[in-house]
């Protein structure tokens, strides 16, 4: 099954609003999965379609010209960041406290005589409380 993406960019019905034409514009993306086999016992139709309008502007059109105004994502600008943010805060942990094996560089000896990049705690966390209170 090919995914066929389809982007278009729409504009809705126009409003006219005290001597001026307002006509929003959107960007309409869609994802269509389409398959289908027929025949003496394989008959299989699988099908899917996605699809998701996004308001980008708003036309302005008065006597003396038009205006485009432009509408911002803030909102999803902010839950891609926090997106990237929920996947690359564990991994930097993980390695910063060295819970993958071959993440610790260092092999120097702790004051209890075994070495400081041990595998003996069950996760990171607990790695990292025990080497700050006890020192191994």
């Amino acid at each position: 099954m090919n995914p066929k993406l389809h982007h278009d960019l729409v504009r809705g019905t126009p409003i006219a609003v005290d001597g001026r034409v307002l006509v929003p514009e959107a960007r309409v993306t869609t994802v269509t999965l389409r398959e289908a086999t027929f025949g003496t016992r394989r008959t299989r139709v699988a099908g899917m379609r996605f699809s998701r309008a996004r308001p980008t502007a708003l036309v302005e059109k008065t006597p003396h010209g038009e205006r485009y105004h432009r509408i911002e994502d803030v909102t999803g600008r902010a839950l891609l960041a926090l997106g990237i943010a929920a996947i690359a805060a564990p991994i930097m942990l993980n390695l910063w406290l060295g819970a993958w094996p071959g993440a610790c560089r260092k092999r120097s000896l702790a004051p209890c005589g075994r070495q400081a990049c041990g595998r003996r705690a069950q996760g990171p966390m607990l790695r990292a409380f025990r080497v700050a209170t006890t020192g191994c």
